[in-house]
Order: structure tokens, then sequence, then C-alpha cells
């Protein structure tokens, strides 16, 4: 019995392929789980432009929720979705929410495993991981779009998805931050260190991935990592000491990130990707 899983994400803006991850599907012929960061969507409420645009997607969110009658208490539902439903709903997506082409993946359908699997592609929060961590994780990464979006929306491509087809030598889809351009390319990536070690990893990672694409097509960058000394002294200590200590991206702590916004204005950062009309 194969097992599919599918990302929900939410469009900021098409055209040029901006969007936030925001919900998983895990699922195989016998049950389905399902769940989305609340976290996310908060989140979106400050990046989207109208109050109007947020509830829609707001509304379809949950209209996805309700389609597969959700049981509240276990993120289990009874309904049983199938793949030409989801290949369906990854081919005509609306202008608010989108989904990821099914792929399969060699794990059982339970709870763990698609807690593992939303702590990596989506959100590490209180439904899937212990609440301390879950809130220390929540509060960096709204701390840092609070401080640095809105006086950089207009700057920047926020939490944008960059494909191969935008950015040649690209070896995978990779999700940033942020990315604009004035003459070099401006990225920055929050990064928090407390997050279990292989999230950590993947998310440096794409990173490392997205700068690696950007010295291949010879282009000259500026690359920030938003980050604060973890918590415990353990691989996640060893692995901030080191990027911390790297010479071809600059490090800053996230009460620190004025210096972003001073760069970004006087030099005149511009978005990476310009929307078409």
């Amino acid at each position: 019995m194969q097992t599919f899983y599918s990302i929900l994400y939410a469009n900021t803006r098409l055209s040029i392929q901006e969007r936030l991850s925001i919900g998983l599907v895990l699922w195989n012929e016998e049950r389905v789980f399902f769940h989305y960061s609340s976290s996310k969507l908060e989140i979106l409420n400050a990046m989207l432009e109208s109050e109007a645009a947020f509830k829609m997607l707001k509304a379809s969110v949950l209209n996805f929720n309700n389609w597969i009658q959700v049981e509240q208490k276990e993120n289990l539902y009874p309904h049983n979705v199938s793949i030409n439903e989801m290949n369906y709903l990854a081919t005509y997506c609306n202008n608010l929410i989108s989904f990821s082409k099914p792929e399969v993946i060699k794990v059982e359908v339970t709870e763990s495993s698609f807690n593992s699997l939303f702590n990596l592609f989506i959100w590490t929060d209180s439904s899937t991981d212990n609440a301390s961590r879950s809130q220390n994780a929540e509060t960096f990464e709204m701390f840092v779009r609070n401080q640095l979006f809105p006086r950089l929306k207009n700057r920047m491509n926020w939490d944008i998805e960059l494909t191969p087809d935008k950015l040649p030598n690209l070896v995978f889809n990779t999700s940033v931050s942020f990315i604009g351009v004035n003459g070099v390319v401006v990225a920055g990536q929050s990064i928090n260190f407390d997050k279990r070690s292989y999230n950590l990893k993947h998310d440096l990672g794409s990173f490392f991935n997205l700068i690696k694409a950007i010295q291949h097509n010879r282009e000259a960058g500026k690359y920030y990592i938003i980050g604060d000394e973890p918590q415990q002294k353990d691989l996640r200590y060893t692995i901030w000491d080191n990027v911390r200590k790297l010479s071809y991206i600059e490090y800053v702590p996230k009460d620190e990130t004025e210096k972003i916004v001073i760069y970004a204005e006087e030099n005149d950062v511009k978005p990476f990707l310009v929307e078409q009309d």
C-alpha cells in the first residue's frame, strides 16, 4: 500500500510563485491525516494586502478541512482521499491556495510519522512537538517578520519558493525568507536554532543550495542568516557556532535586524522577482 503526501500553500503572489507552506496532507487507501499551522495563518494576516483577502484564504483552508470531515481531536479523517482528487487539486489551484503534486513517501500513515513530516515541511508547533519548543519557534518567527516585513515588504519577495526556471542552476525548489536585488542578490533566511537538529540541517541546506546556484550563475550576493544562540549546548549549538563564523554569510541576531533594513534602504533594494501585470 503506497503512502502519499501533498503540501498546502497559501499563494501570496501567484504570478511569481511567491507562496507560504501552511499545511500537510498524508494519506494511503485507508486513512488520511491533515493539519495546518494557525501560526502561519497569523503571519499571512500581516502579509496579505487586505483583511478581505485573508478572510477568503482562511475560508478556503477551512473548506478543505470540512471536505474531508475532520475529527478534531485526532486530526484523523474518515473520508478516504484519492490520488486523483489530490492531483486535481494540485493542477487546478485558485488564487488563494494550492497543493503540491502528490509524492510517494516510504512511511506508514501514523500520527508519529505525520508529526515528523509536519515539523520538517511546515512548522514546529504545539500540535506536533513539545509546548516549550513550539512556543519558542513561533515567537522567533513572528518576531523576525514583525521586525522586517512592515518596512521591507516592497523591497523584497517574502517567503517565496524559487524554482530552477526562475533561478538557473538551482538543484531543487527552494524556499527563502526574503530575497531582493540591487546589482547583487540580497537574500536572507530566518533560522530557529532551537529546532530539532535534522530540521535545522534541512533549513540550512536549502539556503546553501540557493547560495550555490547564485554563485554558479556568476552573480554577486549578500546573504543573511537571522538567528539566536540555541538554549541547549548540543549539536544545534555546534551548528550555530559554525554558521556565525562563515565568511560569506552575515549572521544577524534577531534583535539586530535593523542593519538589514538600513542596508536595503541605503542601497535601494528591489524585489528579486517582479510580479507581471
